[in-house]
């Protein structure tokens, strides 16, 4: 049920509303007030769930203290590491890993992240993201939604590169359909 209402806004704002939403306001106010909700209510809930994942760091993290000290803030959302046999079923001596985590729990005092695989075939599944050079690998390669892990902060220690912002919102996207979350 949609009721009626009046609100009282800045002048600028308004014709910044007009202009994006083809005079429609109702519609364009309707879509972008969700989503500033839903925004506002994730930064609340990254705030507890950093304080509660500090509070219980020592439990999950003990062994790990001495190099989270020193790795936390380093490492970002989208950063490429080159880990060496991350299993043992890996043929590979090493594998590069995208970190995918959210940027609160890396930043925290948890020993792990997760990140996805990166290999040099490319299918052209919507779950996949093409990169290369450009991210600091040496030929043309995928990041892998499909295949998510846990690798613990302590083996991200041979830095490849960083996605760019557009490659992150193709990451996000692909990590989107992968756990099949809906729009």
């Amino acid at each position: 049920m949609k009721v009626k209402t009046s609100i009282t806004v800045d002048k600028g704002l308004l014709e910044t509303v007009d202009k994006l939403s083809g005079r429609n306001r109702s519609a364009f106010i309707e879509a972008a007030v969700p989503v500033y909700i839903a925004q506002m209510t994730r930064q609340e809930q990254n705030a507890k769930d950093l304080e509660i994942i500090n509070q219980r760091a020592d439990d999950l993290n003990q062994a790990a203290l001495d190099v989270l000290e020193y790795q936390v803030g380093l490492v970002k959302r989208g950063d490429l590491y080159r880990v060496p046999k991350p299993t043992a079923r890996d043929p590979k001596r090493f594998r590069v890993f995208v970190v995918v985590s959210r940027q609160v729990l890396i930043d925290s005092r948890f020993s792990t992240v997760i990140c996805a695989p990166v290999y040099s075939v490319h299918h052209g599944l919507s779950t996949q993201v093409a990169v290369g050079v450009d991210e600091g690998l040496k030929h043309d390669s995928s990041i892998y939604c499909d295949e998510l892990v846990s690798l613990p902060k302590s083996a991200l220690t041979h830095y490849i590169g960083r996605l760019s912002l557009e490659k992150l919102d193709a990451l996000n996207e692909a990590l989107r359909i992968a756990l099949d979350i809906p729009d």
